[in-house]
């Protein structure tokens, strides 16, 4: 069996199966690895983005535009959270308390929300956008509880069905 070492693994093992990632966790791994740095140690990547990547049950916070943080304790307190940005151009972020470079936020916009997420850090890291497989103009969640599921789902280390990330740039 392959695995992989980290310092967030399955308990008391010390490394997670290469078996037990899903199919988004291997797609972004592939992404995060495919830097233009050749001399980075694929060890060392490997490592880096596991020891980022979510647990289960980490704390989230909320922050809407320049109100102060909220625990958020459930996917329905972040759709209604969500819910609360009324307005065009209202915008909120949900980050883990524990790991504040794994986040997401989303803006109202026309036909409902977007939703973007950290880009793998770096000096060159930009956000990357989600949006529905195949199609990278269809990016909007028609209601607060598509996109607060996205949200959520992201912070817990997946994507919901269907979805895929777009990397944003300067020109976004």
């Amino acid at each position: 069996m392959t695995t992989i070492t980290t310092d967030a693994p399955a308990p008391g093992t010390g490394t997670v199966p290469v078996e037990d990632l899903d199919l988004e966790t291997m797609l972004e791994l592939d992404d995060a690895l495919s830097g233009d740095d050749a001399s980075a140690g694929l060890g060392e990547e490997v490592e880096r983005w596991l020891r980022a990547r979510p647990q289960r049950g980490a704390h989230i916070r909320w922050k809407r535009s320049s109100v102060a943080r909220d625990a958020v304790r459930t996917r329905a307190q972040l759709q209604a959270k969500v819910a609360t940005l009324s307005v065009k151009g209202q915008f909120g972020v949900a980050d883990l308390a524990a790991l504040p470079e794994v986040w997401c936020q989303t803006m109202r916009v026309d036909g409902g929300y977007i939703v973007e997420v950290n880009g793998v850090p770096g000096p060159e890291c930009f956000a990357r956008r989600v949006h529905r497989d195949g199609d990278s103009e269809d990016d909007i969640f028609p209601t607060a509880q598509d996109a607060g599921t996205a949200m959520w789902k992201w912070l817990h280390g997946t994507l919901p069905a269907g979805m895929v990330l777009r990397q944003l740039s300067e020109e976004d």
